[in-house]
């Protein structure tokens, strides 16, 4: 029965009270969790006259209605909404644990609330508080009478401090995050809790300032901040405890198989979260083709020097003067773990493409928030362009397969090596943002992208199929049992965490120099080790950091401009706590959203991990590049610094060099001279 919209909505005599119940079925029909949520919840909230409705958004999950037949009857519904649609996917939704969980949990909390709101609009008469609970939960003890709470906070369970470590950025902290499984919420501040699905396209960086990924839960903090909800207080933590779940829900069928074969559950209930997700949005994720576009504006155009072989005459030549260029596509991120195993690029006849202008397809990473740095994880054989694919009159693609196919993550982007100067644009018009690489770089290795503003891209488009997470590294996130948390979405992200990922994960420490003689390190563990097979003579076959004249120049100048550079790199640290433009600084941010008298315990401590200026040395490379460039082209170094070292190359490399050696860097700075006798004695760490 829908009311009119100009229905007024007022208050009633007595407190109303809407609980909404979400999730699945689980343990609900049993005695104990029912007869407890009406004793000591519905019951006790109405002990005073109260009115209290039961809105439910269930999802059945093979379990019947008669099995909770007498649940419902001990707490009839005023709504009773089982296995509704979900919300539409968004299209930034990634395919990640964090994302998919949330997605889906918080997707039935919106729902929920959408019933309450339709529910005032028909009667007229407005709810003042909200409740927020699950289907599997056991009250031990009454809430009491609604009376009792105050309406200027938002009453929740104590924070829960999560057993993951944090490590990122140069410093340590553990997970304080609010319990998202129950609230008490005053009418007012509905929106800010109960939709919070819609933070699940926020910027991933965001959870770092909470915890090491973007769920929901996590962000919930940031986004009661910034609605306005009211000051948090928090339940005695007796008041109520989580029932054990007994159903056959997707997180029991991975409990089962974890005990089956010592499988950690979230990596099997991950790749479960995915199949339903799919299998409700089956156009979500997974098999298809992505298409990536076209050209944009550049400011800068860097021509890079490659050395292309071909034969001529019977001969082989080698012409260093052909120019190539690294491009990035950055404005459509992957968002599953996929195999990529086919490649079209398309042209516009009269643009004239040419099947030898293009090298390479490679897949890029993003290593912090601003996305200034990428970090290279996969690269294909040199392409050659086969079969013709006619998209329309003026369009056509020319169609590739590869032999070994190069997986992608959630938000990894397309870029390609190019050896022609580009002059394509779509017939369309389409424009999207492109990037020009400052330098090749060899898979694992880190690559400098500035935005550009003249010069054209080609249009892409590629073929793929989805990739079971189980099989993402299983020597590092399967096999030992004393890593029961380790998991790609938990190390991987450096978008979150930094061009390390998560240090935790690799117990990095303050001796961590030397990253190739660790067990785990990022690029052992978050890198496809069959996406590295690159043959020497193609580009990014070769790396240039292993040239040890190279490494000792830098090395070199770092030292000569040692005090300047740390004067600037405090300086630039603390002015970034103020100035929100000028860098994200974890730490302030944090502070913010724990300061009382709106946070009530205690905040989390950050403190630095690894050697004294990590944090800014991985925060700010460009400004370290800047300073040791600056000196005039020729200028002599003692007998340490390569003559071939101009400024252009330094630009080009430095910045690299400092995010693949943060810690070496940040130990260099705060010692000086004394770390450089072991690199000129020819010390490998």
């Amino acid at each position: 029965r829908a009311a009119p919209m100009d229905t007024p909505i007022t208050k009633a005599a007595q407190p109303r009270v809407a609980v909404c119940i979400s999730g699945s079925w689980r343990s609900f029909g049993q005695h104990a969790v029912f007869e407890s949520i009406y004793e000591n919840v519905t019951g006790s909230l109405a002990s005073r006259g109260a009115e209290v409705g039961i809105f439910y958004v269930v999802e059945s999950a093979g379990v019947s209605l008669q099995e909770v037949s007498q649940a419902l009857e001990r707490l009839p519904p005023r709504v009773l909404a089982v296995d509704l649609p979900g919300l539409a996917v968004p299209a930034c939704l990634k395919a990640t644990f964090a994302h998919l969980s949330s997605f889906m949990d918080f997707n039935k909390v919106k729902q929920c609330f959408d019933l309450v709101l339709q529910d005032e609009l028909i009667t007229g008469l407005r709810w003042d508080w909200l409740v927020r609970m699950r289907t599997d939960m056991h009250f031990q003890r009454a809430l009491g009478p609604i009376q009792d709470y105050d309406p200027s906070f938002l009453h929740v369970p104590p924070a829960q401090h999560l057993a993951f470590a944090q490590g990122a950025w140069g410093f340590t902290h553990s997970c304080v995050v609010l319990d998202d499984r129950f609230a008490i919420v005053p009418r007012a501040a509905g929106a800010a809790l109960f939709d919070a699905v819609q933070d699940v396209c926020a910027p991933s960086h965001l959870a770092s300032l909470v915890c090491f990924a973007p769920h929901i839960q996590y962000l919930l903090l940031r986004r009661l901040r910034k609605e306005g909800a009211p000051p948090l207080k928090f339940l005695p933590i007796d008041r109520y405890l989580a029932s054990k779940i007994v159903s056959t829900s997707s997180f029991d069928a991975a409990s089962e198989i974890f005990r089956a074969n010592g499988t950690p559950w979230f990596h099997v209930l991950d790749e479960l979260r995915y199949q339903t997700l799919v299998s409700r949005q089956p156009l979500a994720f997974g098999d298809g083709r992505s298409r990536f576009g076209a050209p944009a504006a550049a400011r800068e155009e860097v021509m890079l020097e490659h050395t292309r072989r071909f034969h001529r005459g019977g001969l082989l030549w080698r012409d260093r003067s052909e120019p190539a260029r690294v491009i990035l596509e950055a404005s459509r991120p992957f968002r599953d773990h996929v195999a990529i195993y086919a490649v079209h690029f398309c042209d516009i006849d009269d643009g004239g493409l040419w099947t030898d202008k293009l090298l390479q397809l490679r897949v890029y990473r993003p290593c912090d928030p601003e996305h200034r740095f990428w970090r290279l994880v996969g690269v294909s054989p040199n392409l050659r362009l086969s079969s013709v694919v006619r998209l329309s009159s003026a369009t056509r693609c020319f169609v590739t397969q590869l032999q070994v196919p190069i997986v992608a993550a959630p938000g990894d982007c397309l870029g390609y090596v190019t050896a022609q100067p580009l002059v394509m644009q779509l017939a369309s018009g389409e424009r999207t943002k492109l990037r020009i690489g400052r330098s090749f770089a060899t898979v694992g290795r880190f690559v400098e992208f500035p935005e550009v503003f003249n010069g054209l891209g080609f249009y892409m488009e590629v073929e793929h199929k989805h990739v079971d997470r189980r099989s993402l590294a299983p020597a590092c996130f399967l096999s030992d049992p004393a890593r029961p948390f380790m998991s790609f979405d938990f190390c991987c992200d450096m978008e979150v965490q930094g061009p390390e990922g998560n240090a935790a994960c690799w117990d990095l420490n303050h001796e961590s120099l030397d990253m190739e003689g660790l067990e785990y390190t990022y690029e052992k563990c978050c890198v496809q080790q069959r996406n590295a097979a690159v043959v020497a003579r193609d580009p990014g076959g070769t790396s240039v950091f292993r040239s040890r004249p190279l490494f000792v120049a830098i090395t070199s100048l770092l030292v000569d401009r040692q005090s300047e550079i740390v004067e600037n790199l405090q300086r630039r640290s603390a002015d970034s706590g103020i100035d929100r433009s000028s860098a994200w600084d974890p730490r302030a941010e944090s502070s913010s959203l724990y300061a009382p008298p709106w946070w009530p315990g205690a905040r989390p401590k950050y403190r630095r991990s690894g050697p004294r200026l990590l944090f800014e040395v991985q925060r700010f490379p460009e400004m370290i590049c800047q300073i040791i460039s600056s000196r005039p082209r020729g200028h002599e170094q003692g007998n340490r610094t390569d003559s071939k070292l101009t400024s252009a190359k330094l630009r080009r490399l430095c910045a690299s060099f400092v995010l693949l050696n943060s810690r070496f860097v940040a130990t260099l700075l705060s010692t000086g001279e004394q770390i450089l006798k072991h690199v000129e004695l020819g010390s490998p760490s």
